[in-house]
């Protein structure tokens, strides 16, 4: 009975991947109000669609993010999450982390088609992560993107993010994805001011 029931599952997700497919714009970031993306959860939502990668340091302004769980485990009604206009096909999302004073953070990304059915495509919650997150994935339909900080830094409880882009990418990235741990393995030198690499200096 339970070899029946494990089939019938993988049927179903099998089906369900045939039935969802999403929209394709091939190198056009996709998570615009132009094209009818928004923010949904998230304190102060208006604000990630309509910023950029320059703004990273711009203490003048003011990004969208939220208070991270206590626990460090994020639950459905936690999180940053988008809304993008309409099912598209994905397979690269680009996140910038807000750098003030060289602040680093720990978070997951999932996608799902109806919000209901997650699956986490981005698992960095051990890991500091700092400034511009590259992040690419199997291509799949995405209807709503959920970005969820688990660990606070420097004593603040928020995560942070400054803008968010997603796109179905046809360039082959320059880097191998660990299957286990999500990190991208670089082909090249990557400790470059282009690459937003800094020089921190620990005291003894």
């Amino acid at each position: 009975m339970q070899l029946l029931d494990a089939i019938n599952d993988q049927s179903k997700k099998r089906s369900c991947e045939l039935v969802y497919r999403g929209f394709l714009l091939p190198n056009t970031n996709v998570a615009t109000p132009s094209l009818g993306a928004k923010v949904i959860a998230g304190q102060f939502p208006s604000a990630l669609l309509n910023s950029s990668e320059l703004h990273a340091r711009d203490n003048d302004r003011t990004f969208t993010r939220h208070t991270i769980c206590a626990t460090g485990s994020g639950t459905a009604d936690t999180g940053i999450v988008v809304e993008l206009g309409r099912l598209f096909h994905l397979n690269h999302i680009k996140l910038v982390l807000l750098e003030r004073d060289q602040s680093s953070y720990s978070y997951y990304v999932e996608v799902s088609v109806d919000q209901r059915d997650w699956l986490r495509i981005v698992d960095h919650t051990h890991y500091h992560c700092r400034s511009r997150q590259m992040l690419y994935f199997g291509g799949r339909a995405v209807r709503f993107i959920r970005v969820v900080g688990t660990q606070p830094q420097r004593l603040s409880p928020l995560f942070t993010l400054v803008c968010l882009e997603a796109m179905y990418s046809t360039e082959a990235p320059q880097f191998e994805i660990d299957p286990e741990s999500t990190l991208l393995i670089p082909r090249h030198n990557v400790a470059t001011l282009p690459n937003n690499a800094v020089v921190v200096i620990v005291s003894g």
